[in-house]
């Protein structure tokens, strides 16, 4: 368990270890409302880190312009961050790889 202060810490850390360079975004499936939580952190949009992209990008809104083919299996057992973040990232790769059913 950490506290607010110590996950606003931990995740300005994170955010200065990505390459300037490299277009930030964050992909969540049906994340809006966990993104709102998550923003909530920082308390109101202008105290977010500044680096912070102030949206987020919808995975199954991806899978909808790539014809919503069957997802990746989801990990088993109990619901798990770590988990659903590596589930994340494989269900982006693969649907990044179809082509597209709707131009974007």
């Amino acid at each position: 368990w950490m506290n607010r202060l110590t996950i606003q810490h931990r995740v300005r850390e994170f955010l200065h270890e990505w390459d300037p360079s490299e277009p930030r975004q964050l992909w969540a499936y049906f994340g809006s409302y966990d993104f709102v939580a998550f923003c909530q952190l920082f308390g109101a949009m202008v105290d977010m880190p500044r680096a912070f992209p102030r949206h987020i990008m919808c995975l199954k809104s991806l899978a909808v312009l790539k014809g919503d083919p069957a997802l990746i299996p989801k990990p088993k057992g109990a619901h798990n961050a770590l988990a659903d973040a590596r589930w994340n990232r494989d269900l982006h790769r693969y649907l990044m790889d179809l082509p597209w059913a709707v131009e974007p």
